[in-house]
């Protein structure tokens, strides 16, 4: 089990385990929703010492952009997402966990 970051390099860490052999990182967390990163998205990891972060973490008040992985709709939300930090636009969705979508 592994601490991650991934890009971009300000999203909070998360744990998960590391297949060598496929290149990617695992993560269930939650709801049981499986995370999938592959290695071109992981820019840092460490030993994780005790126990798996909170999940999800808690909301700071006042939020407006949030983590997808750290701070996931409810099943069905209507949300505004992008695919990356400021440089993509912003699409309108319902929210689907089995999905990631």
């Amino acid at each position: 089990m592994l601490r991650l970051r991934r890009f971009p390099e300000d999203t909070p860490p998360y744990f998960g385990m590391f297949d060598v052999a496929a290149g990617r990182a695992v993560s269930t967390v939650g709801s049981g929703c499986q995370w999938v990163t592959p290695w071109t998205s992981l820019t840092h990891w460490s030993v994780l010492h005790g126990a798996a972060g909170a999940w999800p973490q808690p909301v700071a008040a006042g939020a407006g952009w949030r983590d997808l992985f750290w701070s996931p709709p409810a099943e069905g939300q209507h949300v505004w997402v992008r695919r990356f930090h400021r440089e993509t636009a912003s699409i309108k969705t319902a929210w689907v966990c089995a999905e990631r979508a």
